[in-house]
């Protein structure tokens, strides 16, 4: 039995919007590199820590979310223990930024 793994195709659209053939996902992403070059993370976050910074920053301002963000991590300075908290401990924590 082979250990082939099929690649991922995702189906594109050409330039009137029909879709046309699927494309392997790393031919894609070969020519988003080519057009607009390799993403480069500046700030060196964490992906997980900018995931939760886009969450909170959907319900309220920069400010607030920011200050949400801050208290999360404050609060529980690694996501294990997010994890093991009581979901009105976590609400009450972020609430600054809209999303308790």
């Amino acid at each position: 039995m082979s250990k082939h793994t099929p690649r991922k195709q995702i189906a594109v659209a050409d330039k009137d919007g029909k879709e046309s053939e699927a494309k392997p996902l790393h031919y894609i992403i070969q020519n988003l590199e080519q057009a607009y070059g390799t993403p480069v993370n500046s700030d060196k976050s964490d992906a997980l820590d900018m995931l939760v910074r886009i969450i909170l920053s959907q319900a309220t301002s920069d400010i607030n979310s920011e200050r949400a963000y801050t208290a999360l991590k404050t609060r529980f300075p690694t996501y294990e223990g997010l994890m093991r908290a009581r979901s009105a401990t976590v609400e009450n924590t972020i609430r600054s930024g809209g999303l308790a």
